[in-house]
Formats: C-alpha cells, structure tokens, sequence
C-alpha cells in the first residue's frame, strides 16, 4: 500500500524533491530488507555451534 501512496504522491505533487521522498523511504526500507536477508542467510545456525564437543 505505500506504493500506491507514493505514486499518488508522485503524480500530484510539482515539487519533484518533495513528491519522490516517500519513494526514497520505501526503496531504502526494501535495501535495507535485501541486506538484512543476505546477512542472515550466510550467518551460521548458533543451534549448531552449541552442540560441538
């Protein structure tokens, strides 16, 4: 649904740098998730660290 909102947004406002701030939000938000992903698909399973002898 924020995308929506900032395509509304986007389209209404005339102030180009005001009108894309919500899009910046929004694409910083999901870099942010692609990052987070990549990091915690190479961390390894603490449940089998703990089980080494």
């Amino acid at each position: 649904m924020p995308a929506v909102a900032a395509r509304r947004r986007m389209l209404r406002d005339t102030d180009p740098s005001v009108a894309h701030l919500p899009a910046r939000r929004e694409q910083l938000v999901l870099g942010l998730v692609v990052v987070v992903s990549a990091i915690l698909t190479v961390v390894p399973d603490p449940h089998w660290i703990s089980l080494r002898p």
